[in-house]
C-alpha cells in the first residue's frame, strides 16, 4: 500500500469524512465495473455498488493493511455481488434486464453494442459464477493473477487453473452460439 492509501484508510479509520470521499471517488467506478459483469442490472449494480461502500465505512477499522486497500474492496464488492446473487436465485428473479438505462462508460454496454459483444454476453451468462468472476478479474479489469489470487484469497496456481477452465467455458459457449446462428 502506498503512503497516500496509507494515510486515506489512517483518516477513514479516524471518521474523516473527507477521507472516505476521496476512498469513494478513487473506487468507485473499478467497484461498478466489477459489479455490472456479474450483476447484469445497471439499476441493481449501482445499488450494490453503494452498499459496497457502505460496508466499507462501517468496517474500515477492521481493516489491517496486509493487502492493499484496493483488493480488500474488491474482496467486498465480489462478496456482496456474490450475496445478491444467492438471494436473486432464492427470489428466482430474472438476472437480466431489458429496460435498463445506457450507460456508456460500463464495460457491458460496450461489450453489447458488438455482436460479437452479444454473443459474448450470452455465453458469460451461461458461466458458472466462480468462472464469471475470474474472467471479470482478468479479462476485463485486467488484475494480475497475483491481485486475482489476493481477492479470490486463493494461490496463484489456483487463480491459472482457474481462469484456464473459465475461458475454455466460455470459448465452448461462444462455439455454442456460433452455431445457432
Amino acid at each position: 500500500m502506498d503512503l497516500f492509501e496509507e494515510r486515506i484508510v489512517q483518516e477513514c479509520k479516524k471518521g474523516k469524512k473527507d477521507a472516505f470521499n476521496v476512498l469513494i471517488k478513487n473506487y468507485a467506478d473499478r467497484v461498478y465495473n466489477i459489479v455490472i459483469p456479474m450483476i447484469q442490472n445497471k439499476e441493481d449494480a449501482k445499488d450494490i455498488s453503494q452498499e459496497v461502500f457502505i460496508k466499507i465505512y462501517k468496517n474500515i477499522h477492521t481493516f489491517q493493511g496486509n493487502s492493499s486497500i484496493g483488493t480488500w474492496i474488491y474482496s467486498i464488492a465480489l462478496n456482496t455481488s456474490r450475496d445478491y446473487l444467492r438471494k436473486k436465485k432464492t427470489l428466482r428473479e430474472s438476472p437480466l434486464n431489458e429496460n435498463d438505462a445506457d450507460i456508456s462508460s460500463d464495460p457491458q454496454t460496450i461489450m453489447e453494442k458488438t455482436e460479437m459483444g452479444l454473443l459474448l454476453s450470452e455465453a458469460m451468462d451461461r458461466l458458472q459464477d466462480p468462472e464469471k468472476e475470474i474472467i471479470v478479474l482478468k479479462d476485463i479489469m485486467g488484475f494480475s493473477y497475483e491481485e486475482i489470487g489476493n481477492i479470490l484469497e486463493i494461490n496463484l496456481g489456483t487463480v491459472k487453473s482457474r481462469l484456464s477452465r473459465a475461458r475454455c467455458a466460455l470459448r465452448e459457449g461462444l462455439k455454442t452460439n456460433k452455431e445457432v446462428i
